[in-house]
């Protein structure tokens, strides 16, 4: 059940800028962030649940990334600028490698 709500939280998002984009005039190409980011989370409780190996050490990856998707797609709304699309990959890959490295130590 406790993975089930951040999924939920992930997949209204996910409809909810889904439908923002394709009722606006223009930032259609939205919807692709929004899906990349439910199927990340998606794919991420999933690997969780159903206990995959060597899951420990790749879990910061799709649930990292999901949210980098979801901030992404919030920037470029805000801004209308693609530039900003680097930015969320950039800053989220320290914590990223961080959380992957303290996993690794602790599997």
């Amino acid at each position: 059940m406790r993975e089930t709500v951040p999924l939920l939280h992930v997949a209204a998002g996910t409809a909810t800028g889904c439908s923002l984009a394709l009722t606006a005039r223009g930032p259609g190409w939205l919807v692709a962030p929004g899906v990349l980011a439910a199927g990340l989370a998606g794919a991420g409780a999933l690997a969780r649940r159903r206990g995959w190996p060597h899951w420990p050490t790749a879990q910061p990856h799709p649930l990292g990334d999901s949210h980098v998707a979801l901030a992404t797609g919030l920037l470029v709304a805000q801004t209308g600028s693609p530039v900003v699309w680097v930015l969320p990959t950039l800053v989220a890959q320290v914590p990223v490698a961080r959380a992957k490295r303290r996993l690794a130590a602790t599997a």
